[in-house]
């Protein structure tokens, strides 16, 4: 059997899996552990296996032995006896239907067959019975010590050699298990379409406890060199499967390939298969339609992929099967997604609203904004008015005339969530910070009836009273003057802007108070404290995580 390692460094893990696949009985054949499996077996991050705990290390001989049932014999070959003795060494254990592990000077391949002196691999990074002669096998060594493992078993009387494989992505080549946020984008068909960021694939990994993270791309500012892990997948995102299918038989097959999602009780919430037909001694790559994460349902946050393999000609059992792909999902599109006036009390904002002991259900101003900037999918906010007014008359006006001095005043509660292209970072945060001076003026010029504020100032100041203290967060305060002219001369109406901002997967939420400090002649009602509304707004957010 064969398997790939892709763009890792996991050439001794995917060796493990072929030699473990290739004594496996077919009929249990399917629960070999996979490549990604066996690095987390070995705590090992995208490195190399070191020759010491190949050679000497008794987590090798345990995970022959829970797998295999026998122990493994390991030989280091000293340059002394290694031209003569390793190629003797290597045939004989052919002969025996034993394949052999080779550690070579920088990489491992398994040694499945010889002619005369020319020998057959498997070279996990470059395809399955490669011939080499024996001179081009030992100059891979360069000259050093190389180091075998065989297993002294003898394999089933049927050696299933059909196998199924989700690679590991990369930076280089986004591939294997991906979530992208545009279906007509798929980073497997349009490379030139693709939004740098907007995507977020299977990564094998050891050091993790399950063997494999999600990762995406850092911030714009650095996204070409810096990826990070993603704990939730954004539910408004589209699943992309390719998978790799290696047919190591003599003989073309025709195989079914089939995936599931479960959600975390076992029960079946998609499905997709194909037939393919896969020549004999080919890896060929086959990619699923995508499908809307959102079509897996809401009533669970928490989701698992299997895929299987079987042969059209006896489909009683599996020949391969990747289990227990664990994908932990947000949904947060579900609650900022009003599609109605009447649901829109399922927005976390207007929720975070009404706790704080507002009616929300007249006045809530709810929607979606798309594309505020290139980095930003869309903005789900809602904002809340609470209107008062100044009726003094400071001079009363003839019939006719423009009334100089009513001025609307108001406070504000503003909410929301802005879903990334990218993983976002603190200079997100300092992004938005910066612009939001901008954004208060822009506003302060729609809000009054007469010309908008005349003096900003603004203090950015650390955050320590929310209890999402595990996130990154940046609070700007901005203390703003409006100077309103009248009959009598100006009247200064001074303003307190206090906006929070905080990083949560894919997303930015923050939130932003606007209040009022000049007594007025009918003061309209204080707003919560920011930090409050945060902590309101996260709790509920979190509950739908």
């Amino acid at each position: 059997p064969y398997y790939n390692q892709g763009y890792t460094e996991y050439c001794w893990a995917t060796c493990f899996a072929m030699l473990f696949k290739y004594y496996k009985d077919p009929y249990y054949a399917s629960v070999t552990p996979k490549v990604w499996e066996i690095a987390a077996y070995f705590g090992i991050g995208n490195e190399g296996l070191h020759a010491l705990t190949f050679y000497m290390g008794s987590s090798v001989k345990s995970i022959v032995w829970a797998n295999i049932g026998t122990e493994p014999e390991r030989s280091i070959w000293l340059p002394v006896k290694s031209v003569t003795g390793l190629k003797k060494k290597l045939k004989n254990y052919i002969c025996q239907d034993m394949p052999v592990m080779l550690f070579l000077k920088e990489h491992m391949v398994l040694v499945v067959g010889y002619e005369g002196d020319t020998f057959i691999i498997h070279d996990p990074s470059r395809g399955m019975y490669i011939r080499k002669s024996w001179d081009e096998l030992f100059n891979e060594t360069g000259h050093r010590v190389p180091i075998t493992l065989a297993v002294p078993a003898s394999p089933p009387d049927k050696v299933s050699l059909y196998t199924v494989n989700i690679p590991s992505g990369s930076k280089q080549d986004i591939r294997g298990l991906t979530f992208v946020y545009s279906e007509n984008a798929t980073v497997f068909r349009d490379n030139v379409a693709r939004k740098m960021g907007s995507e977020i694939w299977f990564q094998w990994d050891g050091r993790k406890e399950l063997g494999y993270y999600f990762a995406s791309y850092r911030w714009w500012r650095d996204a070409a060199n810096q990826s990070a892990e993603v704990k939730c997948i954004p539910d408004d995102s589209y699943l992309c499967l390719r998978v790799e299918i290696a047919n190591a038989d003599d003989s073309p097959a025709t195989l079914i390939v089939k995936y599931k999602i479960c959600a975390s009780g076992g029960e079946g919430k998609y499905s997709d298969e194909m037939r393919v037909n896969v020549p004999a001694r080919k890896v060929i790559q086959k990619i699923f339609n995508p499908v809307k994460v959102s079509k897996f349902g809401r009533n669970s946050s928490k989701f698992y992929l299997e895929v299987y393999l079987k042969s059209e000609d006896n489909d009683n059992y599996y020949i391969d099967a990747i289990y227990g792909v664990d994908i932990n999902i947000s949904h947060i599109l579900q609650i900022t997604d009003p599609a109605a006036k009447e649901d829109s009390m399922h927005h976390p904002g207007a929720l975070a609203v009404q706790k704080l002991g507002f009616d929300t259900s007249d006045d809530i101003d709810i929607g979606i904004a798309e594309g505020r900037t290139d980095k930003v999918i869309y903005t789900s906010y809602c904002a809340k008015y609470i209107e008062g007014y100044d009726l003094q008359d400071i001079q009363p006006e003839s019939e006719g005339e423009k009334e100089l001095e009513q001025v609307y005043i108001y406070n504000l509660i503003l909410i929301g969530t802005c879903r990334c292209y990218a993983l976002p970072d603190d200079y997100v945060l300092e992004e938005y910070t910066d612009d939001l001076e901008n954004y208060i003026r822009d506003m302060s010029a729609n809000a009054f009836v007469v010309d908008p504020c005349s003096a900003i100032s603004i203090v950015v100041e650390a955050n320590d009273e929310v209890y999402f203290n595990d996130y990154s967060a940046r609070e700007v305060i901005i203390n703003m003057a409006c100077e309103v002219q009248t009959a009598d001369g100006i009247v200064t109406y001074q303003f307190r802007i206090d906006g929070l901002f905080w990083i949560h997967g894919m997303y930015l939420s923050g939130c932003i108070t606007f209040e009022c400090l000049t007594k007025v002649t009918e003061q309209p009602a204080t707003p919560p404290n920011t930090h409050d509304v945060a902590n309101e707004y996260w709790s509920l957010i979190e509950s739908y995580v």
